[in-house]
């Protein structure tokens, strides 16, 4: 093996880790974001833990980590949270069934 083989070799084994730790990193920022919004919701604005009927984190574009929440008595929507400033914060509400319904019951007004 010359040493053109061995440092292509070399560089795309370097390659391979570093795509595994971005990944990983991904994962667990995601994990993490999950915990602290159910500390949040069970903590911080006093739901328990039955009544959050889904509770799931998300790697997207903008935000780029957020959380999708499914509240047990309103499965037609999903509440999104993120992380703002060290802050957790509820940026949107959306009706699975309805687009043009915008009552949501959990809705959280800024500042409280």
């Amino acid at each position: 093996m010359n040493v053109i083989q061995k440092t292509f070799s070399i560089l795309l084994i370097m390659f391979f880790v570093g795509i595994a730790i971005l990944f990983g990193w991904i994962k667990l920022t995601v994990y993490q974001l999950e915990k602290d919004v159910q500390s949040y919701l069970v903590e911080e604005k006093g739901y328990q833990e039955a009544d959050i009927s889904t509770l799931k984190g998300q790697f997207s574009k903008l935000p780029t980590f957020s959380v999708d929440v499914t509240f047990r008595d309103e499965p037609q929507k999903i509440y999104y949270y993120m992380r703002d400033n060290g802050h957790i914060v509820q940026y949107n509400c959306a009706s699975v069934s309805d687009p043009f319904d915008h009552g949501c019951k959990h809705k959280e007004v800024k500042g409280s």
